[in-house]
């Protein structure tokens, strides 16, 4: 009786985290099973039209207007492309009624006055509510260094006598080549569960993971720019679960409803743009950037560099390197000088910065178009229990240029101190002795080594050291 009381807790908790975990496989077999079951009945006979420029591909519905993107070669950056676009969409707010360019939400579709068409470098559709006219300009441009974006624009014209309230809502289906489950970061850095940001203090840029944040430079990484570069700053920007975003049909959507502080499987993204009013013949726009990321640069007025280890290794017990150096090269990628240019580095619990202080100048920190300057800092790790991902963060901002952010993660292995076994081999234990200059020997062993510098012997309260008069250390044969 004694031993099954003993065992029903532990038995009790092994159904709990099984039951945990049969939930989490169910909740992500079941977004699986239901996006499986709209591709069986996708038609792919249904026309859309393609535009392939800098790198990037993009293709949009001729009935909706809805998009999807990916790369030239054909990876995938919005589901399912090159398959026909279905999961991700645009919400029209006008006057505070909600239309949908898709017809799998419960939301009336607009009228469509001008079909999807090539128009110079873009892809250009156009709907008319209640005498507003919509545009939707999808155009591949070049960021920097090879980095293909798409530039989302909506361009919102009052064609009526009476003024209107206008917004946009954007729901994109993130999926990087083959990972529909794709991990989500902003500028910010990365945490594992879905997040929101409300203006100003929105990210600059979010980043979509083919593997995670600290995945090696070879797999693919989509990039999202949400301010700068003619990008329109959002009121409010979210990411977390395509299961529940796909499925919003209200403007204000609580924390709760958005499923924020959750974990996420199949990845996407919301940006909101809350209606403004346009008066008879007044007009708008909106825009954001999605395409292709880096692990190193971040682009913008000011383009970031931010160079650490990738990984830290065990060496003689200690990390290795440690201290590490994070290098920053700022580069002007804007048409004017930017002026007294300066670094902020932020670190987690788990990194302490040596040197220097935390914000420094570049140098120089003049910057001409097309001209670069640099910072670093030393940074120590401290001894982790079990094996982590640590991230640096670095704000750079000048005087007359937009802020940029960067963020790069060290993989940091756990480490374990043992305490090194020590033990007298002279004089021996019990000994008596009245030499006023007794000589004492000890065996140190530690399967990491030992470093002489590092040992101080107490005898009789007094220190001895390596520099104490003396004392020597031997390494073994």
């Amino acid at each position: 009786m004694n031993k099954r009381f003993a065992n029903l807790p532990s038995f009790s908790t092994i159904l709990i985290f099984s039951s945990v975990l049969i939930f989490a496989y169910s909740t992500m077999a079941d977004e699986h099973l239901r996006k499986s079951l709209v591709d069986r009945h996708i038609d792919e006979t249904r026309r859309k039209l393609t535009y392939i420029n800098h790198g990037i591909g993009v293709q949009v519905d001729e009935t909706s207007g809805v998009f999807n993107e990916g790369t030239a070669d054909g990876r995938t950056l919005l589901y399912h492309y090159p398959s026909s676009p279905w999961s991700s969409h645009t919400i029209f707010n006008v006057d505070g009624i909600l239309y949908c360019n898709s017809d799998r939400l419960s939301l009336p579709i607009p009228i469509m006055t001008f079909p999807p068409a090539i128009v110079e470098t873009s892809i250009v559709c156009k709907w008319n509510i209640a005498g507003v006219d919509i545009i939707q300009r999808l155009t591949p441009v070049p960021l920097a260094l090879g980095l293909g974006s798409l530039f989302i624009q909506y361009h919102m014209v009052n064609r009526s006598a009476t003024s209107h309230q206008v917004g946009i809502l954007l729901e994109m289906d993130t999926m990087i080549n083959t990972n529909d489950a794709a991990p989500i970061a902003t500028a910010y850095g990365y945490v594992n569960v879905a997040q929101q940001f409300f203006a100003p203090d929105i990210p600059q840029y979010w980043q979509a993971f083919e593997i995670g944040p600290d995945q090696p430079a070879s797999y693919m990484i989509g990039q999202g720019i949400l301010y700068g570069w003619g990008a329109t700053m959002p009121d409010r920007f979210a990411y977390g679960a395509w299961g529940i975003f796909e499925s919003i049909v209200e403007w204000n959507p609580t924390s709760f409803d958005l499923g924020i502080g959750d974990t996420y499987w199949d990845s996407a993204v919301l940006i909101w743009w809350n209606p403004r009013t346009l008066l008879p013949g007044d007009s708008t726009y909106v825009g954001t950037y999605y395409g292709l990321g880096s692990m190193e640069v971040v682009v913008g007025i000011l383009s970031l560099r931010l160079l650490v280890p990738a990984s830290l290794s065990v060496v003689r017990g200690d990390y290795s390197p440690n201290p590490f150096t994070a290098n920053l090269t700022v580069t002007n990628a804007g048409e004017d000088t930017a002026h007294n240019v300066s670094a902020t580095i932020s670190l987690p619990s788990g990194l302490v910065l040596l040197s220097p202080s935390a914000t420094v100048p570049v140098t120089p920190s003049t910057l001409p178009p097309g001209g670069s300057g640099n910072a670093s800092w030393q940074i120590r790790a401290l001894d982790q229990p079990r094996d982590t991902v640590l991230c640096v963060n670095v704000t750079v901002g000048a005087s007359d240029a937009e802020s940029n952010s960067i963020f790069r993660c060290v993989v940091i292995p756990m480490i374990e101190r043992i305490p090194p076994v020590a033990s007298i081999v002279e004089p021996f234990v019990g000994a008596i002795s009245s030499c006023p200059r007794q000589r004492i020997s000890m065996q140190i062993t530690d399967p990491s080594g030992v470093d002489g510098s590092s040992l101080e012997l107490l005898v009789n309260g007094v220190s001895y050291t390596e520099s104490s008069p003396g004392f020597s250390f031997t390494e073994p044969n």
